[in-house]
C-alpha cells in the first residue's frame, strides 16, 4: 500500500511539475486608442501618457478603476509618466511645450485626499533640463539632470530628494532604480547606502557598449548591447547577478530588453518584427499568442512592450481586430478555476 502511495505522490508532484512549465493565458485591458504606457507595480497599477487637447498628458489607471490623466503644474502644457510604485507615487516630467519630450521638468504626483497633486521637482544648478525616471518603494526618486531640451538625453544622473537634487553620476543618466537601493545607468551600478559603484563590465567578445534600462530587486539588469558590426549589431541582454550576461536573441538595428522582474522574466522587442516574453525556466513566447481566445482578436504590437511585474501582469502596446484602435493594454494572467471538490468542505472520499 505505501508503495502505491508513494507512487500516486511521485505522479502526482510530476504532473503539478509538468502544469507549472505552462505558460499563463492572459486577458486584456485595453487603456484606449493613442495610448502609450510605461510601467506598472506590483498591485497592477499602470502608468503612460496619451495626446489630450492637441497635447501629451500623463495617466494613471489603477487596478479594477477607470484611467485618469494626471494634473499639470501652473505654466506647463505637457507631461508624462515613467514609473509608479506601490505606494501609488508616480513620477515623470513636464514641459511649457506641447509634447513632453522637449524642454521637459522633473516631477512626481501623489495621491492625497483622493485626488492626485503634482510637484515639480528641479534639476542641478544650472542645469534647465530634467525629469524623473524611477521610484522604488522606499520612495527613492532618480532620473536625469542637463542643458539638452530635448529627448532623454541629460548630462547626469540624479538623486531627487526633499533637500535639493543630489548628482551621482557624470554622463550618464539614471535607468532605474530598485528596493535595494542599487541605480542602474549603463552597466554600472551605484548602491545610494554605501555610494559605491560597480562597473559589471561587458562579456566576452567584439561589444563595445550596453545600455540598461531595467533592475530587479535580485540586482539583475535588462538592456542592450552593441558590436562593431555593420549592420544588425544590437542585441538585446540581460545581467544576472551571479551568472553574467546573456544574449536573448539575434541582432537588429534596433532591439532591447525592456524589464526584467523578481522571477527574471524578461520582456523584449524587435525592430519592425515581434516582442516576446522570456519565462525564466519555461521558454519565450509571442504575448500575442497567450491571450484566451474569449478576449476577441488582439494584435501585439513590436512595439510597446514595456513592463513585467512578479505576478506576471505585462504592458504591451495592441491593435484591435478592426485594426482601427490602438493602443496600450494590460494582460493579466487568467487564474485556472479550482475544482469544487477540492475545495475545504468538499473532499471527495472514494
Amino acid at each position: 500500500m505505501m508503495r502505491h502511495i508513494l507512487l500516486a505522490l511521485a505522479v502526482l508532484a510530476g504532473a503539478a511539475a509538468f502544469a507549472a512549465e505552462q505558460p499563463p493565458r492572459y486577458a486584456v485591458r485595453f487603456f484606449g486608442h493613442g495610448t502609450s504606457a510605461f510601467a506598472l507595480n506590483e498591485l497592477g497599477d499602470t502608468v503612460g501618457w496619451t495626446t489630450s487637447g492637441g497635447a501629451t498628458r500623463a495617466w494613471v489607471a489603477p487596478k479594477n478603476r477607470p484611467l485618469e490623466l494626471l494634473p499639470l503644474a501652473p505654466g506647463y502644457v505637457s507631461s508624462a509618466a515613467y514609473d509608479i510604485n506601490d505606494s501609488g507615487l508616480i513620477v515623470g516630467n513636464l514641459s511649457p511645450a506641447t509634447h513632453s519630450s522637449l524642454q521637459t521638468v522633473a516631477c512626481l504626483w501623489r495621491r492625497v485626499n483622493g485626488q492626485y497633486e503634482v510637484q515639480v521637482l528641479s534639476g542641478l544648478p544650472g542645469q534647465p533640463y530634467s525629469a524623473a525616471m524611477a521610484v522604488n518603494n522606499l520612495g527613492d526618486v532618480v532620473g536625469g539632470s542637463g542643458y539638452t531640451g530635448y529627448g532623454y538625453q541629460w548630462r547626469n544622473a540624479v538623486l531627487f530628494t526633499p533637500n535639493g537634487t543630489v548628482p551621482l553620476l557624470d554622463w550618464l543618466s539614471c535607468a532605474d532604480i530598485n528596493d535595494q537601493r542599487v541605480v542602474v545607468a549603463g552597466r554600472l551600478q551605484l548602491d545610494l547606502d554605501t555610494m559605491q559603484v560597480v562597473d559589471v563590465g561587458l562579456p566576452p567578445g567584439n561589444w563595445q557598449g550596453v545600455v540598461t534600462g531595467a533592475v530587479n530587486d535580485r540586482n539583475d539588469m535588462a538592456g542592450w548591447i552593441s558590436n562593431y558590426g555593420s549592420s544588425l549589431n544590437v542585441f538585446p541582454v540581460r545581467y544576472l547577478a551571479g551568472t553574467g550576461w546573456q544574449t536573448l536573441g539575434g541582432g537588429a538595428n534596433y532591439t532591447s530588453a525592456t524589464a526584467i522582474n523578481n522571477r527574471r522574466d524578461t520582456l523584449t522587442f524587435y525592430e519592425y518584427t515581434a516582442c516576446q516574453v522570456h519565462f525564466e525556466g519555461i521558454g519565450s513566447f509571442a504575448p500575442g499568442a497567450l491571450i484566451d481566445p474569449s478576449q476577441g482578436l488582439w494584435y501585439v504590437l513590436w512595439s510597446g512592450a514595456s513592463d513585467i511585474n512578479d505576478a506576471r501582469e505585462m504592458l504591451v502596446g495592441v491593435k484591435d481586430a478592426t485594426l482601427t484602435q490602438t493602443g496600450a493594454a494590460l494582460l493579466t494572467p487568467i487564474l485556472p478555476r479550482r475544482d469544487p471538490s477540492q475545495a475545504r468542505g468538499n473532499r471527495v472520499i472514494d
